[in-house]
């Protein structure tokens, strides 16, 4: 249950860090290729949600936090290094860079490249399409990627996010994949929890019952600032209920002046639904519901994005206290989830430089 600590914290440190993590990481090489029989155009191989096969992939894009990757396929094989420790979507595109589907291994549409120290490389072999799941012959999970069905059955509902990624290749609908156009827009959860009491070196902490924390939720709209008019009144869409969300914070429309700031390069959209039933013990916000969300930036243009909900009360990290000595520095971490395992006081160690 270790390597699912440390493959949460990995996502943390992926999806929320620029900097150091590219310069000293180990690379996974993975590698496949396309069927021969995938040439065929029969109902079979052909995608769900248009008319493309495996046959018509030129490109392998791969995802993992905030980076990708991109690797041609040449002679019906590819070949792409990612990092060792990040949770992977591999993404399937045509010459045109549409979606035709993406990597489905073991049940799950994420590879979790953890437990990997003997391990450079993982073949897929063969690979063949059903629906929008991309099948390899050579199934890796369980395998080369060494991970338990227990550990599975956890990574199945974070998978679920790299679906949606996967799923949002063209928010702008333009026909094209907005990461490799420069116009790529990121979606995050955002939340508040109230959990208790932190402590310090010479205080103990207080955590109530993980059954009453309090959490409330927003939904975070990110991307390049040249993208949005800021005279613009955006609201949110459930496409599902055709439900306005109304906004609430724009940082950019609270301070113009902003725009004019050296290195602000991005607009930030914080999204909230209130809850009617707020209370001494109910959340002031609501979780949003999986399904299409649609918005616009400028009058002109429609955005709109698949949206996976994963319940923040069952993966959270509680930074219940921190301890310090003169040459290194900790944080003892409570991880919590319920009816699946507990872990307390679970140790990183940072070592300064000296």
């Amino acid at each position: 249950m270790k390597k699912i600590a440390i493959f949460l914290f990995t996502l943390i440190i992926f999806t929320s860090c620029e900097g150091l993590s590219s310069l000293f990481e180990k690379k996974i090489t993975i590698k496949g290729k396309i069927s021969s029989a995938s040439k065929v155009l029969t109902d079979r191989v052909k995608s769900s949600t248009n008319s493309l096969t495996l046959a018509d992939a030129t490109k392998v894009l791969a995802y993992y936090g905030n980076k990708y990757a991109l690797a041609n396929i040449k002679n019906g094989s590819f070949s792409i290094q990612v990092p060792d420790g990040a949770a992977t979507c591999l993404v399937f595109l045509d010459a045109n860079n549409q979606f035709i589907g993406n990597l489905f291994a073991g049940g799950l549409n994420v590879l979790p490249l953890i437990g990997l120290e003997n391990t450079s490389s993982i073949d897929l072999s063969t690979l063949t399409l059903d629906g929008t799941r991309v099948i390899p012959a050579n199934d890796p999970i369980g395998t080369t990627i060494p991970v338990s069905e227990e550990e599975i059955s956890f990574i199945q509902a974070v998978g679920s996010y790299y679906q949606t990624l996967a799923k949002n290749l063209d928010m702008d609908n333009d026909g094209s994949a907005d990461i490799l156009d420069g116009d790529q827009i990121r979606v995050n959860s955002v939340v508040n929890v109230y959990a208790g009491t932190y402590g310090t070196d010479s205080k103990q902490p207080s955590m109530i019952d993980p059954a009453n924390f309090m959490v409330n939720y927003g939904l975070r709209i990110a991307g390049d600032s040249k993208m949005y008019d800021i005279d613009y009144n955006t609201s949110l869409t459930n496409e599902a209920t055709q439900s306005s969300i109304t906004l609430y914070w724009d940082p950019i429309k609270a301070d113009p002046s902003m725009l004019d700031q050296i290195g602000y390069l991005e607009f930030i959209l914080i999204f909230q639904q209130n809850n009617p039933q707020q209370g001494p013990n109910q959340p002031g916000t609501l979780p949003f519901a999986d399904g299409v969300y649609t918005f616009k930036l400028t009058d002109s243009r429609q955005y709109s994005f698949n949206f996976s909900n994963i319940d923040m009360k069952n993966y959270m990290m509680i930074i219940s206290r921190a301890l310090k000595s003169p040459f290194s520095y900790y944080i003892i971490v409570d991880l919590v989830k319920h009816s699946f395992y507990q872990v307390n006081n679970l140790y990183f160690k940072f070592e300064p430089k000296r």
